[in-house]
């Protein structure tokens, strides 16, 4: 499990969570954890972390404008893929971007929009990710080179050139059964305007990790934040007579434009996030951002974690986006649950969250004009020791299997 070197266990009254006991702990017919609702167990104010370290339990934030459910929908080609063709998605994560469309070209002719019918008409809009599409011609050879570039819709492949890349063009050696996410992002130029950048990364279909934990990754994607290498958790107070706050790393020293370079292509088996989608439909979770070394950059509002969609491939990308440097956008979580699909699109939960500024920042606002400097470091908190009794160790192994130390 991803857990116990990097993961921050706050001691609230003194007692050990065992996180074995909790997973085998017995559940109600619908697989949750079988133990009273926190509703009935309001805390004191004083007994959970303040600020960045989660300052209070407020209501639920509505991720998507659908009913409140996590109902399973249709899955990518099942949670292994089949067929040895190329799958692509795209991820559109740059700031201050509108809707894209997805060019490709391979050999010696031009650029072609996409072909499968799976790729939705009205293009990719800023937070969205396509379902998973095949490549315009079947990828037969070992490294074929394709290129790919992102256009505003409306715009033509045809225009696409060299000379005209459109928003971003990237070149990839592809082999046949390739699982590829495309991820557009933003960068600054030379001259200090923002541009777009297209990278690619290698996707998982199926899982291998234990039966009590999923497979879980974070992408950074975050403008706000791109100079800055980062780790992620996730928090959750555990369902118990005396309610005990669960906050644990599950990706680390993730580069901007990239996800963690351990695990598998950056997914981990993590047992956090398997009790998590365990709790009651009551309890709330809670993700955050933090600087590698400790100092926060945001934390999003608390929500429900869709527990029957992420049992349903057990596999979910995390991506952190927002520039709020330049104060165009607030930070925010695009939870994905891998394999479910809807209408074109992965289905994606968009998770609001707050970015921990700096105490003195006081810059203008740069709404009306783009940026013309380098972005600065990443936000560091406005009060470190808002809470000693959460601790972070970064040196320490996280992929330690057994009891992890809590109160409760």
């Amino acid at each position: 499990m991803r857990a116990l070197g990097v993961a921050a266990l706050a001691l609230l009254s003194g007692c050990v969570l065992d996180f074995e006991e909790l997973l085998t702990r017995p559940r109600d017919a619908g697989g949750r954890l079988d133990a009273p609702s926190l509703d009935a167990q309001p805390l004191d104010a004083g007994d959970v972390p303040k600020a960045e370290d989660r300052a209070d339990l407020p209501d639920a934030v509505v991720v998507d404008d659908r009913p409140a459910t996590d109902a399973p929908l249709p899955l990518d080609a099942g949670p292994c893929g089949s067929g040895a063709g190329v799958e692509l998605r795209l991820a559109h994560m740059a700031s201050r971007f509108g809707a894209m469309t997805l060019c490709m070209r391979h050999g010696a002719g031009g650029y072609t929009a996409v072909r499968d019918p799976r790729w939705p008409a009205a293009g990719i809009a800023e937070a969205q990710i396509s379902a998973r599409f095949e490549t315009n011609a079947v990828v037969t050879e070992q490294n074929e080179s394709w290129q790919f570039a992102v256009i505003p819709v409306g715009s033509s492949c045809a225009e696409v050139t060299a000379q005209s890349p459109g928003a971003a063009s990237i070149t990839a050696q592809l082999d046949p059964g390739d699982r590829i996410t495309l991820l557009f992002s933003s960068e600054l130029s030379s001259q200090g305007r923002l541009v777009g950048v297209l990278g690619l990364l290698q996707d998982k279909v199926c899982t291998a990790c234990p039966d009590n934990s999923y497979d879980i990754r974070a992408v950074h994607a975050a403008f706000g934040a791109s100079r800055a290498r980062l780790e992620f958790a996730i928090d959750y107070v555990t369902p118990d007579g005396e309610p005990s706050l669960v906050n644990v790393f599950f990706a680390q020293n993730v580069g901007y434009g990239s996800t963690s370079p351990t695990g598998d292509r950056g997914f981990d088996c993590d047992s956090a996030w398997y009790l998590g989608a365990m709790l009651p439909p009551s309890s709330l979770v809670g993700l955050s951002a933090f600087e590698v070394g400790g100092d926060a950059v945001a934390s999003s509002e608390r929500f429900h974690l869709k527990g029957s969609r992420l049992a349903a491939t057990r596999l979910a990308t995390v991506f952190f986006r927002g520039d709020w440097v330049d104060r165009w956008e607030e930070p925010e979580f695009v939870l994905c649950y891998e394999g479910a699909q809807d209408a074109g699109l992965t289905v994606c939960d968009r998770i609001p969250a707050t970015a921990v500024r700096h105490a003195d920042a006081g810059a203008p606002d740069a709404r009306d004009a783009p940026p013309t400097d380098a972005p600065p470091d990443a936000p560091t908190p406005m009060d470190a020791g808002a809470d000693a009794s959460l601790e972070f160790d970064a040196a320490a192994d996280d992929d330690v299997q057994g009891d992890v130390a809590a109160g409760g």
